[in-house]
């Protein structure tokens, strides 16, 4: 589902016309952004990270590309980018010259020379189901998947070598052995197939799995290879004579007597190959010889964590430090797991820990970063157990404990000097532009069971923040936007607050449910936080709330249909049958209103379920026009500069202009339903248009197609997103266009640039 962003990401105001290059000069924010993007907030959403062999740089594979980092400063130096592809995997090859990328869903892999400047071209072979690049243990070769074959390559000419072939259902896995003269592949097809990479001819199949085989991993003296497969049978292969010397665990019971029978979920090896890894059910790790298939270690935490929340959850990935001393356990909880081989003693953090989604050691196994959500990548010591560094404006992956991917409400302050940040789990942030500084004003806690999304919105002075949650409870609170510092905490209201409503001089703020319950309006005084006045009229549910532009009216529209006009000061309904005027033909039956007014506020335009538009007469509360046309639900209404003509948009997935002395339909664009489209007037007048896409496979969802709403002309397509885009808004200036997206980023797109090439286009057309 196509989820939008909440009216306030409009409030860029000032830092999207003047100030934004200036604030980005030098900063991240504008590498390798799109052709007609400002810039891009947020780094992306983390898939994979790895360092380089000699341990000077981290690389983070994104939504949106392969994060370089210094690992002294821990600064980001460098963004490799293919076409603004989302990265799923990253590796070095041996010497740490050769930069690997996985695409996602491109299924290309991309190769980077990190000592130049410029990027190597991709490889030009398409991969279905790509693993990344494993290369040979001499660094030789590579190998790449292609569904059933195997690609080897030449790392230093980078052209093919051999195509393998043989398999008869998809290729899971890969291993070389030590020597690098032999290659084992693991297929769905119950099959495991040794080759020799030299010459690429088939030497042997392994026919004893009844199940898709899994992982495959050679012994350091490359005389066995174990196998493991779904069904969580571990066999034991002796490589000089092809045959089966021992079946370590069938259906995944360890057949070692002296173990408890126990069931393996997981199953690694360390980086030496030395030790074969197997994770319980019950949280139990033990640590076996590879050439032996004898117990050496046993750790497990379950004790420990036996009344702490999450203990039951399973291991998701055991990692080795780089000397083999210690061992890590992922669960995908807020613990960092960390064993010492040799005491069997677990390893103290101290420092504020999230949750965690993946780990990666330094390769002098000293430093560990987490990927943990929400708060990007720490970097901690391992030796002192202490935090050194975060590394912010990251997301992780994807996790199960998330019931969706992060989205953003975003508002920047007039000056541009600060943001203010709502992610989807309950995170409400403060964030300095100049010095990218964060300052958390609520943080999700660790006990918690959801994630509740704080909505923000901005004052229009840019002077105080307002923060509420829809979903939890009816409390407001009040933030200074230039320090961050809480102001104050309101509740008046019994249950989640549906919406808030700043009159346009900032000083009264209206708050409303959207319940059965409770049908009234309440108003603040913004400078005091004091309740001022609660209206009371509504039989239904209220939908939506404007003031009028001298702020002495307020309009409320129930879920039902029904129009209130109140007035500010008194608190008293205006009843439209007090100015003569039939309560029938003032109720748009059966529906959700949108109200606008027009700017001098002379005009109000009310949208319903029905696709009904109104425009009335605020002097007499008459109706002046009824536009008909829409199929289905309005959405959105704006009025020209002019006040002459307004834009709508429905639910029906059309976009519509009008002229509001006529009341006749000037220009229609029309999508399919489940396109949404977002509407503004700039302020020369020209109506522009944009579409997103919602779960139709017809149409491009990482695209952005600008309209002429006056000739239903596509005028420009702006394209920078890799995932799919939730949201649009303009920004009250109508210089900018800003898109969130699925790939954990925020674009602004220059719309003076777009607009001026426009016009000079047309004029010249028009000669």
């Amino acid at each position: 589902m196509i989820k939008t962003v909440h009216p306030i990401i409009s409030l860029f105001l000032l830092i999207l016309q003047f100030g934004i290059v200036n604030i980005y000069a030098q900063d991240y924010s504008q590498w390798e952004i799109p052709d007609g993007a400002i810039a891009r907030l947020g780094k992306g959403r983390i898939n994979d990270m790895e360092y380089s062999p000699d341990g000077s740089i981290l690389a983070v594979a994104t939504t949106i590309g392969i994060w370089i980092y210094d690992t002294e400063t821990y600064q980001e130096q460098k963004l490799f980018t293919r076409s603004h592809q989302e990265m799923e995997k990253v590796n070095f090859n041996v010497d740490g010259t050769v930069l690997t990328g996985m695409e996602r869903f491109g299924n290309k892999i991309t190769r980077w020379d990190i000592t130049l400047p410029e990027i190597e071209k991709s490889s030009k072979m398409k991969h279905d189901f790509p693993l990344n690049a494993l290369y040979s243990s001499d660094g030789s070769t590579y190998a790449t998947l292609s569904f059933k074959d195997i690609h080897l390559w030449d790392s230093k000419t980078k052209t093919s070598k051999h195509k393998l072939k043989g398999h008869e259902g998809y290729i899971g896995c890969l291993s070389y052995s030590p020597d690098s003269k032999i290659i084992a592949s693991g297929s769905k097809d119950q099959t495991i197939r040794l080759w020799d990479v030299k010459t690429g001819k088939h030497i042997q199949t392994l026919t004893e799995h009844k199940d898709q085989i899994n992982f495959l991993s050679f012994s350091p003296d490359g005389s066995t290879l174990i196998s493991v497969s779904a069904d969580m049978t571990i066999n034991f292969w002796d490589i000089d004579s092809r045959e089966l010397k021992l079946t370590f665990a069938i259906q995944g019971v360890i057949s070692n007597q002296s173990i408890k029978k126990e069931k393996i979920k997981r199953t690694f090896f360390s980086p030496d190959k030395n030790l074969l890894i197997t994770a319980g059910e019950n949280r139990t790790i033990h640590l076996w010889d590879t050439s032996t298939g004898k117990l050496k270690h046993t750790f497990s935490d379950l004790q420990d964590d036996s009344k702490k929340t999450g203990y039951k959850k399973e291991i998701e990935n055991v990692l080795f430090s780089p000397d083999g001393k210690s061992i890590l356990s992922l669960v995908n909880d807020y613990q960092i797991r960390m064993w010492d081989i040799a005491t069997g003693k677990r390893i103290t953090f101290t420092g504020d820990t999230h949750y965690l989604t993946n780990a990666t050691y330094s390769p002098d196994g000293k430093t560990l970063a987490t990927v943990e959500y929400p708060s990007g990548i720490r970097i901690w010591d391992i030796r002192t157990g202490k935090l050194k560094r975060t590394i912010s404006n990251f997301n992780p992956r994807y996790s199960s404990h998330k019931t969706e991917y992060d989205t953003y409400d975003i508002a920047f302050t007039p000056n541009g000097e600060k943001a203010i940040i709502s992610e989807s789990n309950g995170t409400l942030s403060l964030w300095d532009t100049g010095t990218k500084r964060w300052h958390t004003l609520i943080r999700k806690t660790k006990g918690s069971k959801r994630t509740w999304h704080q909505n923000v919105m901005l004052s229009p002075d840019g002077e105080t923040i307002v923060s509420w949650n829809a979903s939890k409870d009816g409390v407001i609170r009040f933030w200074n936007a230039t320090t961050g510092e809480h102001k104050r905490t309101i509740k008046d209201h019994i249950g989640p607050i549906r919406s808030v409503e700043f009159s346009r001089d900032g000083s009264l703020l209206a708050s409303y449910r959207f319940s059965d319950e409770d049908k009234s309006i309440r108003l603040w005084d913004v400078a005091t936080g004091k309740h001022t006045q609660t209206f009371s009229g509504h039989k239904d549910r209220i939908g939506s709330v404007v003031f009028s532009p001298d702020g002495e009216t307020l309009i409320s529209g129930g879920h039902y249909g029904t129009i209130l006009i109140w007035d500010v000061s008194t608190g008293k309904h205006k009843f439209l049958t007090d100015q003569g005027v039939d309560t029938k033909r003032n109720t748009h039956y059966n529906s959700k209103m949108v109200l606008m007014f027009n700017s001098d506020g002379s005009k109000l335009a009310t949208g319903d379920k029905n696709g009904i538009i109104r425009i009335w007469d605020v002097s007499t509360w008459k109706e002046d026009q009824t536009l008909e046309g829409h199929a289905n639900a309005i959405t959105s209404i704006d009025f020209s500069p002019d006040d002459r003509s307004i834009a709508s948009t429905g639910k029906d997935g059309t976009v519509r202009l009008w002229d509001i002395d006529t009341g006749q339909q000037i220009q229609s664009i029309s999508c399919h339903r489940n396109v949404f489209w977002y509407v503004m007037f700039y302020p020369n007048g020209l109506p522009l248009a944009t579409e997103v896409a919602g779960m139709n496979s017809f149409y491009d969802s990482e695209i952005i197609n600008l309209w002429d709403l006056r000739t239903g002309e596509r005028i420009k397509t702006l394209a920078g997103h890799s995932g799919d885009i939730t949201g649009l808004s303009f920004s009250d200036d109508g210089n900018t266009l800003v898109s969130t997206g699925f790939d954990d980023t925020v674009l602004l797109w220059d719309l003076s640039s777009i607009v001026q090439e426009f016009d000079v286009n047309s004029a010249i057309s028009d000669k």
